[in-house]
């Protein structure tokens, strides 16, 4: 299970920077993980968030989408820009789903809504840190994409290589944020499977409840990506995420 991560030994040799203005929460997030063992370090302005980022140099953001000097979002954008291998934790105190399905397609890939409890951040930064080490591990290990890679998972004309986490379809590589490409993977590996929607959210954010609001809807909101994406990308995509009603979603070959 992956909640059961907050249980399990994990290296803290992590840098987890915390761009966020309200001073009491800042402070309190940052005592709380200081104590877990977590190098930490703290913006309260967008305008320093990037000098922040770049001399502190993060695996790991914490960042508030409402900030004095710069938004959020535009700070996650040049976060982005500037190194995609940086996960990072959007904090918002709105409910509404448009905002966390603008974070999302800018690249963020955990999202909490305040108030939080601080042993659920620390679950998602666990989730996240794997999965960022991961892959810059592997990012780093060559890979000739027209040899094929040795890891790969192909369901009809989808091809994902592992070692590379890049993904094509016919031929034309998708353009996939940390969140999509996870949870493609996923699906690709248990093709043909019906995944209910509370094994991919405890998959994706570590949590099968809707502890988190809009944590479900978010699952829908990815799905929706990787299908607009699938349209663009060929005219004959050979694959299909489709829903079961009720159920969650299932990764198919139309030829099948």
């Amino acid at each position: 299970m992956i909640c059961d991560m907050i249980h399990m030994e994990f290296s803290t040799d992590y840098r987890i920077l915390i761009i966020e203005d309200d001073i009491s929460l800042s402070a309190g997030i940052c005592e709380f993980l200081t104590g877990e063992g977590f190098s930490v370090s703290c913006c309260a302005d967008g305008l320093q968030a990037m000098d922040s980022v770049k001399s502190f140099d993060p695996h790991l953001i914490i960042l508030d989408i409402m900030l004095p000097g710069m938004p959020g979002f535009e700070v996650l954008r040049r976060v982005k820009q500037w190194s995609d291998n940086v996960a990072v934790i959007l904090l918002t105190a709105r409910t509404e789903i448009h905002d966390k399905v603008s974070g999302f397609n800018l690249g963020a890939d955990d999202y909490l809504t305040k108030p939080f409890d601080l042993m659920e951040l620390l679950m998602r930064i666990r989730v996240w840190l794997r999965r960022t080490v991961v892959s810059k591990q592997e990012g780093e290990k060559s890979c000739d994409i027209a040899d094929n890679c040795e890891k790969s998972v192909r369901v009809d004309n989808l091809v994902i290589h592992e070692s590379a986490r890049r993904v094509f379809l016919e031929g034309s590589e998708l353009q996939l944020t940390r969140s999509e490409y996870v949870l493609l993977h996923y699906l690709a590996v248990n093709r043909g499977i019906v995944l209910e929607r509370g094994r991919i959210m405890e998959y994706l954010w570590g949590t099968s409840s809707c502890a988190e609001p809009g944590t479900s809807r978010s699952v829908d909101v990815h799905i929706s990506n990787l299908r607009r994406k699938f349209e663009a990308a060929s005219l004959r995509p050979g694959i299909e995420i489709q829903t079961v009603h009720g159920v969650g979603y299932v990764l198919k070959s139309l030829e099948s």
